[in-house]
């Protein structure tokens, strides 16, 4: 789906960049969470995005700005399954059995 220049310049909600990704807004909040919590214990560490009306309650975020932190950010959760199998040791996994 081609996107307009335009469409990176109007700030979009949490719930707006979470459709945009194809992502749960919860996936969008804890990501900012950990990245804020990150940046502070470690000034090194990548700043995330700032909100373009902070202390409103719903933060909007400009999709320039964000679009390129969010493909940056470090991955959490599950590692995609190896095709060798679960292990990673050429053995199949217990649910290819």
């Amino acid at each position: 789906m081609p996107e307009h220049a335009a469409d990176l310049r109007w700030p979009q909600s949490r719930a707006e960049l979470a459709r945009r990704h194809g992502v749960h807004v919860s996936a969008i909040t804890r990501a900012l969470e950990r990245a804020v919590a990150a940046h502070a214990a470690d000034p090194a560490a990548p700043a995330p995005p700032a909100p373009v009306n902070p202390g409103q309650p719903q933060p909007r975020y400009l999709p320039a700005e964000f679009d390129p932190w969010w493909a940056t950010r470090p991955r959490r959760g599950r590692p995609p399954r190896s095709k060798e199998g679960a292990g990673g040791d050429g053995q199949p996994a217990v649910s290819d059995l």
